[in-house]
């Protein structure tokens, strides 16, 4: 997999704020980011999937593309998704709308997986997406997990 550089560092010529960095996250970010996301977890929700390499690592630890849901904002980088994983649900859209968007069943997902540009989004913007029933509903799996171990 080859992540489009060009394509990123022109998206984020246009609008900075939105892409977040000069140039796209790397195989070591992914390897980080993806290293506690198991395919026995579940569905992943990818949150900011833009190049696709996370979505990369999580196919190379053994998810099946049916078990990604892709979300981008970007609208360059949603057909490069598609064609690259044609198995996997690429939505276009903003993931602050996550609870205003039928994206399947707030618990139908076994881990979040976010390359989304917090820190340069507006504060609210980020509280919509941390308190999604996504978001609430894994947090429940995992507080109830740790009182179970």
């Amino acid at each position: 997999m080859t992540h489009d550089v060009t394509t990123f560092f022109l998206a984020w010529l246009q609008d900075p704020r939105r892409v977040g960095a000069i140039t796209p996250s790397g195989d070591a970010l992914a390897e980080l980011i993806t290293r506690e996301v198991e395919p026995s977890f579940g569905p992943v929700l990818e949150l900011g999937a833009g190049t696709g390499v996370f979505t990369h690592k999580l196919i190379e630890k053994g998810f099946q593309q049916q078990d990604l849901t892709l979300i981008e904002y970007g609208s360059e980088f949603v057909p490069v998704l598609q064609l690259c994983y044609p198995g996997a649900r690429v939505l276009w859209m903003d993931a602050a709308r996550l609870d205003s968007e039928a994206i399947g069943d707030s618990g139908s997902y076994g881990s979040v997986v976010s390359g989304l540009p917090l820190l340069t989004m507006p504060p609210r913007k980020v509280l919509a997406i941390l308190s999604s029933r996504q978001m609430a509903s894994l947090k429940q799996r995992i507080s109830n997990t740790r009182k179970m171990a």
